[in-house]
């Protein structure tokens, strides 16, 4: 990466970005041949379809993502003390046990901003979004909106010449989402960066933006379109190339400017090169285009042909926090690919997508479904097996309140734990019970996820809190957390010695074990060794929690360091036993209708896996 004229922010020449499939049979392009430039008091939009790569050009402009093709130039060199960009994500990412004030710090912290220069400079940035006054409420006391103008201050603070947003204001309601963009607008107009902006929003670009660069999935290039003072004409104009087809290949005759389904005149005029070489350019030569269709034409027979032979292992995820860092440290370290699988990984945005999946024959392996749905597979007798504990649960119950001493002093007293009807619960729930005697209706319960019971615990709204270990170690010095129980010893005793709390299981359709016996033990050797190589490498999982979910340091340490702890990666007699034992009392708490029969369980394939592996 080089500097760039002072005038021009960002210029970024012929990007690229693609990733392997289908084990080793190609490789899918998702970016290709993409130019933009971004200069000083400009804001650009980036517009494109779900799954167009937005917020991948975006991460590898940002360095979240590696550069693999292509050139980035910026304004100025990029220092600890000068960052080129700053950066403003899809959510508020605000540190909860951190004051507004305390929060717009952190990032002047990270680039070594001198102490005594950083309350000062925080708090311009504070006033400069108009929240001078909530310098020392804390993200719970804020709302929506003004934890927005926490990050954009956050952001402000650094002081970049350049911005870039990733759909900062996509989850407030309309009339906050108003007042942001009035916001930004002034913002700009008084300092004079250059502004990046990702958004689903027609709307929004068109209020903000001078011009708009639109991409379509799998097309080189960006189209390029000026927008005008008339917010509704650049609404119009933007909804017609967004929507229009992404320049047909070998069109026997151009459709008319304005006709329905073209692109608009606009639009091509501004993508068209200011010279001969084809850095931002959209329309190009038919002949390039007709053998673009042609290879991908080739390309499309020759997968066909090939699964006709033998067809990809389709391999489901939940994406979601750690579980996407295993899928990465797979996917570069090539384990599936070692041990010699030809896949296809199909994501799943819901906790229930992989279950509903196998149930309906869409994936065939999944690494990590939750152990509940897992359970109502087997139980309801469908062609599955369960052939591995790849998660258990994890966690501790700490209070911060002095008086609290042991598990018994909650009687009485308001518990925080995961939502009703959830595993955790059950788990929580039945180890206070069992163990310390402690029955439902001797507390009362508050249910919620992490964030929420860490600012319920800060308000003093509970008494105590079942949290997840990276929570534990992330928080238990700030707010003087001190642990009643551990979630895996207290399961233990529940369910035997070596026993832990499922959570996530390895499951395979029973198709591919009748006739691909080999490409499932293939995967759980895979999922084990990474799972193994993440415990024997922090600093490896760390880089990856960081780069993969954009955490800061402290927190991707965190998950590093607990990594061991909330994978499991065995499926030895005791985990039977584990999983036994929560399938009992899952059907006690109503979670589950009927027990599964054992033979659902099937540890050969766990067994092969470490045979390979040995």
């Amino acid at each position: 990466m080089t500097t760039q004229s002072t005038s021009t922010v960002l210029e970024a020449s012929r990007l690229g970005l693609s990733f392997s499939h289908n084990g080793n049979t190609g490789h899918k392009h998702v970016l290709r041949d993409i130019s933009l430039q971004v200069s000083r008091g400009e804001i650009v939009a980036l517009l494109g379809k779900s799954g167009a790569g937005k917020t991948s050009l975006l991460n590898i402009i940002a360095g979240f993502a590696p550069l693999q093709r292509g050139s980035l130039r910026f304004a100025s060199e990029q220092t600890a003390a000068h960052p080129p960009f700053s950066y403003v994500f899809q959510e508020d990412r605000l540190l909860p046990w951190r004051t507004a004030l305390g929060n717009v710090s952190l990032a002047l912290e990270r680039i070594g901003t001198p102490r005594a220069d950083r309350d000062r400079l925080a708090l311009a940035a504070l006033a400069d979004v108009g929240l001078e006054a909530a310098a020392g409420q804390f993200p719970w006391q804020l709302s929506g909106g003004m934890r927005s103008r926490v990050a954009l201050a956050r952001a402000l603070a650094l002081q970049a010449p350049l911005l870039l947003l990733d759909e900062p204001f996509g989850k407030l309601d309309a009339a906050t989402r108003g007042e942001m963009h009035a916001l930004l607008r002034q913002l700009q107009e008084r300092h004079g960066f250059g502004a990046l902006l990702v958004t689903h929003d027609i709307g929004e670009a068109a209020a903000l933006a001078q011009r708009a660069m639109v991409l379509h999935a799998g097309v080189p290039g960006l189209l390029e379109v000026p927008l005008a003072a008339d917010q509704q004409a650049s609404e119009a104009l933007l909804r017609q190339t967004l929507l229009a087809p992404a320049e047909p290949a070998a069109a026997p005759a151009a459709a008319p400017a304005g006709a329905p389904g073209s692109i608009p005149a606009e639009a091509r005029r501004a993508s068209a090169p200011a010279s001969n070489e084809p850095v931002m350019a959209t329309r190009r030569t038919a002949m390039a285009l007709g053998a673009a269709a042609f290879s991908t034409a080739a390309l499309s027979c020759s997968s066909r042909a090939w699964s006709q032979a033998r067809a990809p292992l389709r391999i489901g995820y939940w994406a979601t926090g750690i579980q996407l860092a295993l899928i990465e440290l797979i996917r570069e370290r090539k384990l599936f690919e070692k041990h010699g699988l030809d896949y296809e990984l199909v994501r799943f945005a819901d906790v229930n997508g992989n279950t509903l999946a196998l149930a309906t024959d869409r994936i065939d392996v999944a690494f990590s479904v939750s152990g509940a749905g897992a359970l109502d597979l087997a139980s309801k007798k469908r062609p599955v097996r369960i052939v591995l504990s790849t998660q258990a649960a994890d966690g501790r119950l700490v209070t911060n309140k002095p008086d609290i001493r042991n598990v018994g002093d909650l009687r009485g007293r308001i518990v925080g734990m995961a939502p009703a009807g959830s595993a955790g619960a059950a788990y929580t729930k039945a180890f206070l019970a069992k163990n310390h005697g402690l029955a439902a209706d001797a507390y009362r319960t508050v249910g919620g996820g992490e964030a929420r019971l860490v600012q319920l615990l800060v308000q003093g709204e509970i008494d105590a809190a079942l949290l997840r270990e990276v929570s534990v170690i992330q928080f238990k010095d700030r707010l003087k957390l001190h642990a009643l129980a551990d979630q895996r010893a207290e399961w233990g005793r529940l369910a035997g010695a070596g026993a832990v709390p499922p959570l996530g299981m390895g499951v395979v359709t029973q198709k591919i074990l009748s006739s691909r016996r080999e490409d499932a033990v293939g995967f759980i050797a895979a999922v084990i060794e990474g799972i193994r190589t993440g415990s024997a490498q922090p600093a490896l999982v760390s880089e990856l929690m960081a780069r993969t979910l954009k955490l800061p340091p402290e927190e991707a340490g965190a998950y590093a360091r607990t990594w061991g702890i909330s994978f499991h990666g065995k499926f030895e007699d005791a985990d039977v036993a584990s999983l036994d034992a929560a399938q009992k009392l899952f059907v006690a708490s109503g979670g589950l209708e009927s027990v599964a029969d054992r033979a659902w369980f099937d540890q050969s394939v766990y067994r092969d896996a470490l045979k390979r592996l040995a």
